[in-house]
């Protein structure tokens, strides 16, 4: 009942955003999202902006098939530099080939936040993410305590047009009620094809003590309709000590400008002598 809720209010929030997003996409900078790739873009959500950025991700091998959705993560632009963060606590259907092995149990949720270190024009664009993670999934997928992550992210722009991505993450990831740090470096290189269409290619490590190492290695399309909008598909593999899976997912991000957050906590009113 909880997941059909949700999706009924997932599907009318996205018309709505979508409707006003198209009418204000001509005055508007264009979308910048954090899919489908497993690194995270330097761009901060603009002042006064809500953004939505929403998926399905498969990743199947011969032996079983994991799929997750919405895969919802909202972004709040406060600042110049500034946006908060939430990411939705995912459904994960889970299939083996042995019998009694399917599943569906929701991850943990999570909040934090996103610093700009640069200006806009800056040569290499920089920005730092902060989250905590809460326990709210399901037994096999919860940590069932409040797990702390930092990215740090930068940005530059190469000969004929094509840009480098690079993340450090550290996680610090409870198992068995013991924290385990993982670093997850990240590099990625893309290129717009026109003003609507742009690819990107990276490889996602994640290196953990005591853990085998997994390795991603993806890419995808992205495609703008109007400026407030994305549509996005991404293939890939991941390997680890389980064997390789191939990855498909589809996403769709939209955002919706002009809130005037300054009138609601009383910025920006006139002044009474």
């Amino acid at each position: 009942m909880r997941q059909r809720v949700f999706a009924v209010l997932w599907i009318s929030l996205s018309m709505l955003f979508t409707l006003e997003a198209s009418s204000q996409a001509a005055e508007s900078l264009p979308i910048a999202t954090e899919r489908p790739s497993v690194g995270t873009a330097p761009d901060v959500v603009p002042s006064d902006s809500l953004q939505m950025e929403s998926g399905a991700n498969v990743s199947y091998s011969k032996t079983d098939y994991v799929a997750d959705l919405p895969e919802v993560l909202t972004r709040l632009g406060i600042g110049h530099k500034m946006e908060l963060r939430l990411t939705s606590s995912n459904a994960v259907y889970q299939m083996a080939a042995d019998p009694g092995t399917k599943h569906l149990q929701f991850q943990d949720m999570g909040f934090g936040m996103k610093v700009g270190l640069t200006g806009p024009n800056h040569r290499m664009a920089q920005s730092v993410v902060l989250n905590l993670s809460c326990p709210t999934g399901g037994p096999s997928q919860s940590s069932d305590t409040y797990d702390p992550m930092a990215i740090l992210i930068w940005q530059q722009t190469l000969p004929k047009g094509y840009i480098l991505t690079e993340n450090v993450e550290l996680l610090r990831t409870t198992v068995d009620g013991a924290r385990r740090t993982n670093w997850l470096p990240n590099v990625a290189v893309g290129r717009a094809i026109s003003k609507r269409y742009q690819w990107y290619a990276e490889y996602a490590p994640t290196f953990a003590k005591d853990a085998s190492t997994l390795h991603v290695v993806d890419g995808g399309l992205l495609f703008s309709p109007f400026r407030t909008a994305q549509i996005d598909v991404r293939v890939g593999y991941q390997n680890d000590e389980a064997g390789r899976h191939n990855l498909i997912s589809l996403g769709y991000s939209h955002r919706l400008d002009g809130l005037h957050l300054g009138n609601l906590f009383g910025r920006g009113s006139a002044s009474v002598e």
